[in-house]
């Protein structure tokens, strides 16, 4: 399986995720040092996103009430401030997932 089916079959699997955190946790990788090379992981998003397969958004944090119990995400819900720009899969990248799933587990 190379990089590109591993990025697909990750964001079907957990969902969207910045290329910082695939180049760290792909397909339910742990630790803080990047378990792929992240110039690699890029490249390989770079490729999905024009081949249609997976789509970059910036989506802001949610501004509704927060906990009182974690007043760092209140300041940052005040703020409003976008967060990492997220890979997201589109339809198509969709079905090219569920397409891998089945060769890999017939």
């Amino acid at each position: 399986m190379d990089l590109e089916e591993m990025i697909i079959m990750h964001l079907e699997r957990y969902g969207p995720d910045c290329r910082w955190m695939l180049a760290r946790r792909l397909l339910g990788a742990s630790g803080y040092r990047p378990s792929f090379d992240e110039s690699k992981v890029d490249e390989a998003c770079e490729n999905l996103v024009r081949k249609g397969l997976v789509e970059v958004r910036s989506i802001a944090l949610k501004r509704g009430p927060t906990s009182s119990v974690k007043p760092w995400l209140k300041n940052r819900a005040r703020e409003g401030h976008l967060r990492r720009p997220r890979c997201f899969l589109t339809e198509e990248g969709r079905r090219v997932a569920a397409q891998l799933r089945h060769e890999a587990h017939p």
